[in-house]
């Protein structure tokens, strides 16, 4: 019997990576046809959501044929047989690498290592998923391959830059994507499409192979991660992608024994009365599941406010590498009349210095001390993935800086979404989103969890435990994408 979240949808493209690859190993299915089944649904429902842009069919069916040959073989590989897609920058032979740049057209670089990584796993590349142009937007759309939309509402943005691919996942095109996240590339999409992500520990992953030369000491910043559908699914690309992360390999079995702590936004950051609610109701269910749990601001050497405007400033600095002087000093003047303390932090990185990067790196250096500090008294930090759920698409917001976004009867600043992504990336600690319910609208909310460098499976499992309590990945109805696929049968 089908419901109205399901109907028009076929309910086995749903199914979980592990759910597949339990049931190729009980010979109750093949790669091919898993394969077939999935295609068959993005030739359905991708047209009215534009999330695989690029398909390797020839390449895809002759992968999964491979993988069956393998599997009445008795070879056993992790992802053997499992459909994949790639966020459309990350290198795969054989097809383009645009970055939704039309100048990039004839770029096509073969295999990333962290591609790689999944070919010798078994899985079966399907093609790549849409993003914002060079990743700089939290919407996705490029002059390349133009909109997706979000399979909860096609009116509103899945998130960037990572959109396609948790578009994709949360519509059931392909139970896994795999991303990249600097400024919350995977954790905003996710959490707009009510999917899971998680951001590895910094430097753990193979990821896209050889990066262009930056100057000491500034992190890098960007990691490769997965999107799916849930936790466990991301516990299994993750084992491919890092086998061995450093630190501990500490999981959860149970809530029980877990320290768990909520971040206490600083003021500045507001968040909507949506997220709120979803926030605090976490809260509320898990303080009875675990063995401590309290609400905090991190004791961190200027605060959390500090951290972010060293990442913006770092994020800023790394930008001014590819942006004509010219440029960046009408911007420094456009930012120079603002009143908000975040734009001079983003103008401080504009003109990068030898002194300003050493005072970068000096900071980071005691973040990193500070955190490893916070988790010896707690296990995980909880937080906001975003400050809102998914809004109406605007592509206006990313060029103009000083845009805004409702936040339930005030506005706040659109470039403060970089605030919970900072949380993580300057850090270099591990995050995982989670999905957290819905507004009354009935979108999704997302929230992360982060933890201790190395301790990437403990906030995986939390994450996978918490789908008990609060409940965790659930299709999006499907009636806005099956009447727009299906016009002449409504």
């Amino acid at each position: 019997m089908t419901t109205s979240a399901t109907q028009g949808i076929p309910p086995p493209v749903f199914r979980t990576a592990t759910t597949l690859l339990a049931e190729l190993r009980q010979d109750d299915s093949t790669a091919a046809g898993v394969l077939a089944r999935h295609l068959e649904h993005l030739d359905v429902v991708d047209p009215v959501l534009n999330t695989v842009v690029l398909t390797d069919r020839p390449g895809a069916t002759k992968s999964a044929h491979r993988a069956d040959e393998e599997r009445r073989r008795g070879v056993r590989r992790p992802l053997l047989g499992v459909p994949v897609t790639v966020k459309e920058h990350i290198g795969v032979t054989g097809l383009p690498a645009t970055s939704g740049d039309p100048e990039r057209a004839d770029l096509r670089p073969p295999d990333a290592p962290c591609v790689s990584r999944l070919r010798e796993a078994g899985a079966v590349v399907v093609g790549k998923t849409n993003q914002a142009a060079h990743g700089r937007d939290w919407q996705t759309y490029n002059a390349v391959y133009g909109v997706t939309n979000n399979p909860w509402d096609l009116s509103r943005t899945p998130g960037g830059s990572s959109g396609g691919g948790a578009a994709a996942v949360a519509a059931g095109i392909v139970p896994v994507d795999l991303g990249t996240d600097t400024a919350g590339s995977l954790r905003l999409p996710a959490a707009f499409c009510g999917v899971y992500a998680h951001r590895p520990t910094e430097g753990s992953v193979a990821g896209l192979g050889r990066a262009p030369a930056r100057p000491l000491p500034l992190p890098r910043m960007t990691e490769v991660g997965p999107i799916a559908r849930s936790a466990d699914d991301l516990r299994l690309v993750l084992d491919v992608l890092a086998p061995t992360v450093p630190g501990t390999p500490r999981e959860a079995s149970t809530l029980r024994g877990l320290r768990v702590a909520l971040l206490r936004p600083p003021r500045w950051f507001g968040v909507h009365p949506d997220v709120e609610s979803a926030y605090h109701r976490l809260a509320d269910v898990l303080a009875p599941q675990v063995r401590a749990l309290t609400w905090c601001t991190p004791d961190l050497p200027g605060g959390v406010t500090a951290q972010h405007d060293t990442f913006l400033a770092v994020l800023a600095a790394q930008g001014a590498r590819l942006t004509p002087r010219a440029e960046r000093e009408a911007f420094a003047a456009a930012l120079s009349s603002s009143s908000d303390p975040r734009d001079d932090a983003w103008a401080s990185g504009l003109f990068p210095t030898s002194d300003t990067r050493a005072r970068w790196a000096t900071h980071r250096h005691q973040l990193r001390l500070a955190w490893d500090d916070f988790f010896g008294a707690w296990d995980l930090l909880i937080a906001p993935a975003t400050s809102v759920v998914a809004f109406r698409h605007d592509p206006g917001k990313a060029a103009d800086w000083f845009s805004t976004l409702d936040l339930g009867g005030q506005r706040g600043r659109y470039n403060d979404l970089f605030f919970p992504a900072s949380l993580a990336a300057l850090p270099g600690l591990p995050a995982t989103v989670f999905p957290a319910g819905t507004s009354p609208e009935g979108l999704p909310v997302g929230l992360q969890v982060l933890a201790r460098p190395g301790d990437d499976r403990l906030g995986i499992s939390f994450a996978g435990l918490l789908a008990d309590l609060i409940g965790g990945f659930r299709p999006p109805p499907a009636e806005a994408v099956r009447a727009a696929a299906f016009p002449a049968r409504q």
